[in-house]
């Protein structure tokens, strides 16, 4: 069969033509009419649901025009193709207009009918989607150009952290804790009058060894004092300590006799003792007993996480004392040993004119240089040294808190009246 739209010659039994695919039985009236259709693409736009409707009449115009070229059926007359040509012409219009979209869903096609024209939308595989489906479609937001400020709500800006306080080493928070209170001073003054009297020591020393235990409590500066026997009871037992380990190292005394090893031997053996006994001081007070100064197992465990940490809180502080009194000795002592000087004339010479003196005013006279002197550098080292003992105590007690906090979270083993914080 003849192909009227693009002229191939087709097999007789074929219905559609092999090289267009368009239907062979479509009259050339109607390819005439879809010719122009095609060529008024370009024209003014068309009411969508008006291009909706006719092309609904023109789909029933088709059907009904294959179904009047069966066999058997007379031919349609010509005011039907007339009309056919016009609904075709819309046809090919909505498909033009449809063209603008930009997805192409798929139609469902007609029923079959013999002789069923093909869908327009396989003869035009790129059209778009019907006009109410365009209306649905939201077009996407506008995007701001680049580098254009934002017109949302601006977020409230954040605090500043501040920034962290370095934390302190061991003497650092021990220094602080002694001399951040207010009336520092005057305690330690009391302090050094009361560790004047034999007795009053020990209760300094228990409110060293108990002040040292509560580091890392959230107490820093001196408690008030509180006097109470469990406070002297525990410097007594610190004082049992003391003689404990002069004991062990005069034990050994006889190995400094060894050449060059020997005084090296002994000084790190009182170095160990002195670290020792300061250690089981402050864990006798935490711990509220005095056999908690000979758990050697807890005592050289926390040692060894910290060695040196503990060597320094125990020996800094009396070297740094000890470093003070020897620069106020020999500045007092100085002074003291010139004013002697001046006054040699007076206390060796004398003369028949009677004003030289005798040997009990030289010594009256020596007594009223030197005097002063000493009582200055007494009360420099009475200070100086009960200073470095709190000092070093609570070096020790921070220590304790970084090693081995267990000895104050435990259960006391032992009774005590504590002393009253801040």
């Amino acid at each position: 069969m003849h192909c009227n739209r693009c002229g191939h010659d087709n097999g007789e039994d074929a219905r559609f033509c092999s090289s267009c695919g368009s239907p062979l039985d479509v009259p050339e009236e109607v390819v005439a009419g879809e010719t122009v259709a095609e060529e008024a693409i370009g024209a003014a736009p068309v009411d969508p649901e008006e291009l909706e409707g006719e092309a609904a009449v023109a789909a029933e115009a088709l059907a009904a025009a294959d179904a009047g070229d069966a066999p058997g059926e007379p031919a349609a007359a010509p005011d039907e193709t007339v009309v056919v040509e016009a609904d075709e012409t819309t046809v090919v219009a909505e498909e033009a207009a449809a063209g603008e979209a930009d997805t192409v869903p798929e139609r469902q096609p007609l029923p079959d009918a013999p002789g069923a024209p093909v869908p327009p939308d396989e003869l035009h595989p790129t059209a778009g989607p019907a006009p109410e489906a365009r209306r649905q479609t939201p077009p996407p937001p506008a995007q701001p150009p680049a580098g254009a400020p934002s017109a949302g709500p601006v977020p409230p800006s954040q605090p500043p952290v501040p920034p962290m306080a370095a934390q302190r080493g061991i003497l650092g928070q021990a220094w602080h804790d002694l001399t951040g209170s207010q009336g520092w001073f005057g305690r330690v003054a009391a302090l050094i009058l009361m560790n004047l009297v034999p007795v009053l020591g020990w209760y300094v020393s228990g409110y060293m060894l108990q002040w040292g235990a509560s580091a890392g409590d959230g107490s820093e500066g001196l408690p008030r004092r509180s006097f109470s026997r469990s406070t002297v009871w525990l410097g007594f037992l610190y004082a049992v300590l003391g003689v404990i380990g002069a004991v062990a190292t005069a034990s050994l005394f006889y190995v400094g006799a060894v050449p060059v090893l020997g005084p090296i031997f002994l000084f790190c053996w009182a170095v160990l003792v002195s670290v020792y006994t300061t250690v089981a001081g402050v864990r006798m007070a935490a711990r509220g007993s005095f056999g908690a100064a000979f758990d050697l197992s807890d005592i050289l465990e926390a040692f060894k996480r910290d060695p040196w940490g503990a060597i320094v809180a125990v020996f800094v502080p009396g070297l740094a004392a000890g470093a003070v009194i020897v620069v106020v000795a020999m500045l007092v002592l100085t002074g003291a040993a010139g004013s002697m000087y001046a006054s040699r004339y007076y206390l060796y010479s004398g003369s028949y004119y009677g004003y030289g003196l005798d040997p009990l005013s030289t010594v009256a006279t020596m007594l009223g240089i030197l005097g002063p002197a000493v009582v200055i550098v007494v009360l420099a080292a009475a200070f100086a040294g009960t200073f470095a003992q709190l000092w070093s105590v609570r070096a020790v007690g921070v220590w304790i808190d970084h090693n081995a906090p267990q000895w104050k979270r435990a259960p006391r083993e032992g009774s005590g009246v504590g002393f009253r914080p801040e």
